[in-house]
């Protein structure tokens, strides 16, 4: 079998599933965290980023260090988490929560070109 037939298949042999060729189409999935051994979930980042303005950004980049954590928690709340998983967050120790949202805006595209699946 020739080199060429083989690149259109998967390990199992079975062909491989078709891509979207639209740079345009992502696939932003909600994401999963893990708190007190329960599962909670939040809505993509990217519909927090979409929610707010220039105005909001300009406002957090031009003030202090805080200003940049209020434009952070205005983007989680615009995003729309259930209040269960809020209450997760807020309980959290301030390491593990930083950790998370991290993750969150990394993952769930609040950066631009970036998304990908839950982490938990």
């Amino acid at each position: 079998m020739s080199n060429n037939r083989n690149r259109n298949r998967n390990r199992n042999g079975r062909p491989r599933p078709q891509e979207h060729s639209d740079s345009h189409v992502q696939r932003i999935l909600p994401f999963r965290f893990q708190h007190d051994g329960e599962t909670f979930e939040l809505p993509p980042a990217k519909h927090g980023t979409e929610a707010l303005t220039g105005g909001d950004l300009i406002d957090a980049a031009m003030g202090d260090e805080l200003g940049q954590v209020r434009f952070f928690i205005k983007m989680l709340e615009a995003a729309g988490p259930s209040r269960e998983a809020m209450a997760a967050l807020r309980a959290m120790p301030i390491p593990r929560f930083s950790n998370v949202m991290s993750e969150w805006m990394k993952r769930s595209g609040a950066h631009p070109g970036k998304s990908g699946p839950s982490s938990n």
